[in-house]
This record gives C-alpha cells, structure tokens and sequence, in this order.
C-alpha cells in the first residue's frame, strides 16, 4: 500500500513491491513464481525508477513514479519471445537519443532510457546485466541459452 507525503509524493517501493506488482499484470498467471523473480534498477531520477524484473515466463519494464498511487508496468516480452531452439533473439542496442540521453533498445521494445552511472558507465555491463537476468530466470530450467 501507497503512503503520500504532504508534498503529494511517496516513497520509492523497495524491490519486493515492484516484483508484487506484477500480479497486477494482465500477463500474470499464478505459477510465475513471483517469489524468486529477481531484477535490478535500469533508471534512476529524483521522482522515477524504471525496473528490469525477470520471471520465469518473461521480462518485465515496471516504472516507480514517486507521484503516482502505483507502479506501472510498461511492457513484457515472453519468454518465447526472448530465446527459441537456434539461439537468442533478444536484442540489446545501447545508443544516446538527439539530445545525448543514453537509450537502450531491449528484444523490441526500444528507447527504454537507463542511468549510466549504476552500470559504471559501461554500456557491454548493462548488456551483460540484462543477459545474466535472463539467463537466471526466464531460461532456468529450459534446454535454452543465450549466446
């Protein structure tokens, strides 16, 4: 549950409540096993966080927005989506926008901005963040990898 300041905001929710969030997903079925999903913090501003959360049936966008009752999620890629027998298909592209904001294109979903500094600085660790992710949840348990 949200609690709002005086100011209007709320508090950033911690890892566990954007992974509950999901249930709020029209893609969520109860053996997603929620319990050991894991993710990590793609953006990070003063009033919003953008969250990568890996299930074992796909790869979810969640934004915190400090000014809203809820987390939204963005988008989902399911796992058929992400790998198929003859290797990987999802795609990671780094690149900076017209105005220099460092953007990345993950599987097809594009433009999805990150914060440099949490992956110091290092696009490839990004990538390598994301693939790991992946690897560990959505392709655990399957004859799948990610080349």
């Amino acid at each position: 549950m949200s609690i709002f300041s005086k100011t209007g905001k709320r508090a950033f929710l911690d890892k566990p409540d954007i992974i509950d969030s999901l249930r709020e997903s029209i893609n969520y079925t109860p053996d997603e096993d929620l319990a050991n999903a894991s993710g990590f913090i793609l953006f990070d501003s003063k009033l919003r966080r953008r969250w990568l959360i890996a299930t074992r049936y796909r790869l979810s966008s969640v934004t915190d927005d400090t000014g809203k009752r809820e987390p939204v999620i963005n988008w989902s890629i399911f796992r058929s989506l992400i790998v198929n027998p003859g290797g990987a298909l999802l795609q990671l592209k780094t690149y900076e926008d017209g105005r220099g904001k460092p953007l990345i294109d993950i599987g097809y979903r594009p433009g999805n901005k990150y914060t440099p500094e949490l992956f110091n600085h290092s696009a490839e660790e990004l990538k390598e963040k994301i693939l790991r992710l992946v690897e560990d949840k959505v392709l655990s348990g399957t004859e799948y990898k990610l080349s």
